[in-house]
């Protein structure tokens, strides 16, 4: 006996902000932080060196913060179209199956380590 699947195009859409606000409380307070990081290691053989590393880590942090911040509101812009594609899908889903499929490949290859 085969069960019907029902899809929650709201609680897809709803999914999306979350994405979207996971960008707004938590990723723009640290990227917002990052330009204004500085070192200042004083005068020895090696200062110049620890200013220079330091900022290559600080700008290595902000690409990396700004990557997962695009990803994060990628992910949630996603799922509200294929929240709205649900709605117009009339019963095939193979599409938005595939789009879902998509996003994911797009999340892993933006973001390596993601796991799913």
């Amino acid at each position: 006996m085969s069960e019907e699947i029902k899809v929650d195009r709201e609680a897809i859409r709803k999914l999306g902000e979350k994405f979207r606000e996971l960008a707004t409380l938590h990723v723009d307070p640290g990227l917002a932080k990052v330009p204004s990081s500085t070192i200042n290691p004083g005068v020895f053989a090696d200062a110049d060196d620890l200013r220079l590393a330091f900022n290559n880590r600080k700008d290595a942090l902000g690409e990396g913060l700004m990557n997962i911040k695009k990803a994060l509101h990628y992910i949630g812009d996603t799922l509200e179209a294929i929240s709205k594609q649900y709605e117009k899908a009339d019963g095939e889903t193979g599409s938005v199956a595939a789009e879902l499929d998509a996003l994911v490949e797009r999340v892993r290859k933006d973001l390596p380590g993601i796991k799913y």
